[in-house]
């Protein structure tokens, strides 16, 4: 009778055991199969990487697969993991977030992932971002809301607002690119895409929110754009984030570009996509290329409401390629210094403008393979560049190299080395973030 009555619950019992026992056997099985991955120093001052976590992907042609992550302090996969941890979607994550999450859990839970979406001070932890609902009838969504919530961390006390966005016409496309809190306002900058006037338009503004009142205060305009600023009947515009999305703290510019292009048509050029057109009488082969036709660099200062071009020079401005997958540009703000990389034949450049006076002050060629730096990720984290490959094999390490933009001098040279490898197969690794601390 006993037995009868508890089938259900024995079977399940045993289901669960058989699930965990083959999940545990099967991590131990894998992880004997997976390289040791080693950060190993070859030139310079190994301090230079204490901070640095590699986060990526291993694999061979025998179809192992593991998520690692790599530092000084070693390497694990999460395939290693405990089964809690290993379904866990933070636990191979440790951007700025990371600390948000550890120490203020009942504000973390149920939010979004995305860095830029936050801000932290010494006062304050707060949130901000946009819902709405899909119009199925329409390309449209609709019904816009802002979505926020602001810890006081004195008296630990949580304010949430959610309060519609103004002028939702024809809106099909909104983000949130910054959250700020100065002076007791909370203060987001979007992105807003929208056809209005019979033009495709794309915007970013600052929504401005008094805390204590708990309501929308104001709002800025600090850029804007629409099909009807481009000359031509076959161009397109973009409104591109140059800003680091990773940081949380405090940020007094914002770093924003303009491009607008134009599409032009040529014969036979290579690395295009093709189709073939008949000019007189005859098919011939014709690639549609971009050109671009204006690139716009700013600063905006989010305390003073005021937006200022950065007059770049040409090479600045090419190289910032935001349509461009491969681009090796990157850009970031420090110490009031409006940073900018360059992939040249020699290296690669760092250029830093004064945001206050317009003038070059920082110019710094770091001598580096061409090969290595256009297969790389790259940051500049305050004076730091760090650039580390993305992808490798055994023949072809990946290196990392640590650079100091005021001195312009090579900090650190290492690679990352593989061992306990099996014979006469070629793993590949695949490094797709970078963490900083």
């Amino acid at each position: 009778m006993i037995l009868k009555r508890y089938w259900k619950l024995l079977s399940i019992v045993l289901v669960i055991v058989v699930v965990l026992a083959t999940f545990y056997i099967n991590s131990a099985l894998a992880s004997k199969q997976y390289p040791e991955l080693v950060m190993k120093t070859i030139s310079g001052d190994e301090a230079a990487v204490e901070g640095l976590t590699l986060l990526g992907d291993y694999s061979d042609p025998t179809n192992l697969h593991g998520t690692f992550k790599v530092s000084l302090d070693g390497i694990s996969y999460k395939e290693e993991q405990s089964y809690f941890k290993k379904i866990d979607p933070t636990t191979f994550t440790m951007d700025a977030l990371t600390t948000l999450r550890d120490s203020y859990r009942n504000f973390m839970r149920g939010k979004q992932g995305d860095p830029a979406l936050y801000f932290e001070d010494d006062s304050f932890v707060a949130y901000a971002t946009i819902e709405s609902k899909r119009n199925f009838t329409s390309v449209y969504q609709e019904n816009f809301t802002f979505d926020i919530t602001v810890l006081n961390k004195e008296s630990e006390e949580t304010t949430s607002l959610k309060i519609n966005v103004p002028d939702q016409r024809n809106v099909s496309f909104m983000e949130v690119w910054d959250v700020q809190v100065i002076d007791g306002n909370l203060q987001v900058i979007t992105r807003t895409e929208a056809y209005r006037s019979q033009e495709n338009e794309t915007s970013l503004r600052m929504y401005i929110f008094d805390l204590e009142a708990e309501q929308l205060i104001g709002d800025e305009t600090i850029s804007n754009l629409s099909i009807a600023d481009i000359e031509a009947s076959n161009g397109w515009y973009n409104i591109a984030d140059l800003n680091n999305r990773d940081q949380i703290g405090k940020q007094k510019y914002l770093l924003f570009v303009e491009e607008k292009f134009i599409e032009s048509t040529v014969n036979e050029a290579e690395d295009m996509v093709s189709n073939q057109v008949k000019e007189n009488g005859e098919y011939v082969t014709q690639s549609v290329v971009n050109t671009t036709t204006e690139r716009k660099v700013f600063v905006y200062d989010v305390e003073a409401k005021e937006r200022t071009e950065l007059e770049l020079s040409e090479e600045i401005k090419a190289a910032i390629q935001t349509d461009s997958f491969y681009s090796t540009a990157t850009s970031s703000i420090y110490n009031g210094t409006a940073l900018f990389t360059v992939l040249t034949e020699t290296g690669l450049k760092v250029v830093g403008y004064d945001m206050d006076t317009q003038a070059e002050v920082i110019n710094q060629t770091f001598e580096l393979p061409y090969e290595d730096v256009f297969n790389s990720t790259i940051r500049i984290v305050d004076n730091r560049l760090y650039v580390v490959e993305m992808s490798n094999n055994e023949q072809n390490p990946m290196n990392i190299y640590v650079g100091d933009i005021d001195s312009g001098e090579l900090l650190y040279k290492g690679e990352i080395e593989m061992k306990n490898l099996p014979k006469n197969v070629e793993e590949i690794l695949f490094v797709y973030d970078m963490i900083i601390n």
